[in-house]
């Protein structure tokens, strides 16, 4: 990749699309953090599953919408020569739905007062996000470097994800699974985004 700066601009505009979905979570995120401080510890350990299984199911929404609109903005609109950048955006979707996670969870550990686990998380992140570059980019090129970071984030989110289960006192599962309840939660969110948009348009 360091010969050729247009690939390395295409693993951007790659990276860039996928991050679209960082909407959601940076935005559970930054309330959630508030939240979990001002909270006790009972009612924070029962509020961070909850909003993180939310979190991770728009995240996920966000992700299916992110790749058919990629998908266009590359293969319909750029010239052939950007075609590149789309199997890099979408080995990376999974990384990003692990760094979505992260975030959530980044919130809830720094809140009850735990940042040195977020902070070990980092430092593995960016050990393994290092070695899994120098071994996939030289094979698979931008691919490869989304691979990477696909390890990287999904090591990065395992290890907040052991933490944050132990300390609330709950399965893993319980930050990752959503329940009806989250569906439910999300359908009312669409259909009163709907609302708002027929409401403008009329």
């Amino acid at each position: 990749m360091l010969g050729n700066a247009n690939l390395i601009g295409f693993y951007g505009m790659a990276v860039r699309i996928a991050e679209m979905t960082f909407y959601v979570p940076d935005s559970i995120s930054a309330m959630l953090y508030p939240a979990i401080s001002a909270s006790s510890r009972a009612e924070a350990d029962r509020l961070a599953p909850a909003v993180s299984r939310l979190a991770m199911l728009t995240t996920f929404m966000a992700g299916l919408a992110v790749i058919p609109a990629g998908f266009v903005a590359i293969w319909v609109v750029l010239p052939p020569d950007f075609h590149a950048a789309f199997p890099a955006l979408v080995v990376i979707m999974p990384g990003i739905l692990s760094l979505s996670l992260s975030k959530v969870l980044s919130s809830y550990v720094s809140g009850i007062g735990r940042p040195i686990a977020t902070a070990v998380a980092g430092f593995v992140n960016l050990t393994v996000n290092i070695a899994a570059n120098l071994i996939l980019i030289p094979m698979w090129g931008i691919v490869g470097a989304s691979a990477a970071s696909v390890i990287s984030y999904s090591c990065h989110a395992a290890i907040l994800l052991v933490v944050s289960s132990r300390w609330a006192g709950v399965s893993p599962l319980a930050f990752i699974v959503p329940r009806r309840a989250e569906f439910a939660r999300v359908w009312r969110m669409f259909v009163g985004g709907l609302g708002m948009v027929r409401a403008r348009v009329s």
